[in-house]
């Protein structure tokens, strides 16, 4: 009988420790607003808040509230954009080329290039997004411009073999420089 007291004493009881900075439909509000602006900051994001409700958070809260709506903090995927006309020639190649056998695709080569630079954003930037949908349109940043000095480097790959790679140490790669560069050496 006295355990039984004495557990009870210690017991946690409701409205015990520190009350929650936030209510339920200013956490609402916080996701929403990550939601349609993916790139905001925890700071940014506090800020809104105390401009629409009154209510001052940290940082550390607002992160802490998109954690518990199921939104965390992660680098956006980067990719070069598409126009109409490329995603409907790469899908018309696709479909041209599905039913190929290994001897076909024996004499394809794949080339590509990438450039390097070195004066880049550092990708430090971060987005709001959900487990699991990192390349949804909505989570990918496209990029498609290149400042500052660098260099341009391309190669190919075919079933067994592979060309050496090739490097542009200034501008870019045009149809005369690539012919004179790597097609007549």
């Amino acid at each position: 009988m006295f355990l039984g007291k004495l557990l009870s004493l210690f017991s946690s009881k409701p409205g015990r420790g520190r009350p929650r900075a936030t209510t339920a439909t200013e956490d609402r509000y916080l996701s929403i607003t990550a939601r349609r602006n993916r790139g905001a900051t925890g700071s940014q994001l506090s800020r809104d808040l105390y401009a629409a409700t009154g209510t001052r958070v940290s940082r550390v809260t607002v992160s802490k509230r998109l954690y518990e709506t199921g939104l965390f903090a992660r680098r956006p995927a980067v990719c070069v954009p598409l126009t109409f006309t490329n995603r409907k020639a790469r899908l018309a190649w696709c479909r041209e080329h599905r039913d190929c056998i290994m001897d076909q695709w024996a004499t394809i080569l794949f080339t590509d290039e990438s450039r390097f630079n070195l004066n880049t954003d550092s990708r430090r930037t971060f987005i709001w997004r959900e487990l699991g949908t990192r390349y949804l349109p909505s989570n990918v940043r496209e990029i498609n411009h290149y400042g500052g000095g660098g260099l341009m480097v391309w190669a190919g790959i075919m079933l067994d073999d592979r060309t050496p790679l090739h490097v542009f140490e200034r501008g870019t790669v045009t149809s005369v420089r690539y012919r004179d560069e790597i097609l007549e050496p």
